[in-house]
């Protein structure tokens, strides 16, 4: 192990004592180095944003139930576990008051957060299953 590898491992280990209180900034850049220092930070950004990508991102997508004469127009977002699923494809999803599971066509998708998603997410239904809809071209 080197001595850019050996200073960079001393630094994830203490990081915590730095970052607790702004003073010891100055402190940790001096003592692991500015370079070393600079590309933990930048590490712990990337690992960071990677983490809320992985866990706080759902997948939503707005249908469209063509099949019914009462909901014909409107498009309704639910919580889709199926990130296969694209534009086009035919899901069946609960739709109403009673759940009752109908075919619609899927017109819109989105990642979002919980707090960011298009409907209030205590709300939102999720999508029972999906058909894969072919284009011969």
């Amino acid at each position: 192990m080197g001595a850019v590898e050996l200073n960079f491992a001393i630094a994830l280990q203490t990081v915590h004592i730095f970052a607790k209180n702004k003073r010891y900034l100055k402190r940790a850049t001096t003592i692991f180095g500015l370079e070393i220092f600079f590309k933990f930070l930048q590490l712990c950004i990337y690992i960071d944003i990677i983490i809320t990508i992985m866990i706080d991102m759902y997948y939503f997508v707005s249908v469209e139930f063509v099949d019914d004469p009462n909901v014909v127009g409107l498009t309704y977002w639910y919580l889709c576990d199926y990130e296969e699923v694209q534009v086009g494809d035919i899901v069946t999803a609960p739709l109403g008051r009673h759940n009752n599971l109908q075919d619609g066509v899927v017109r819109k998708t989105a990642y979002a957060t919980e707090f960011d998603s298009p409907f209030p997410f205590y709300l939102i239904k999720r999508i029972k299953s999906y058909k894969k809809v072919v284009n011969d071209v």
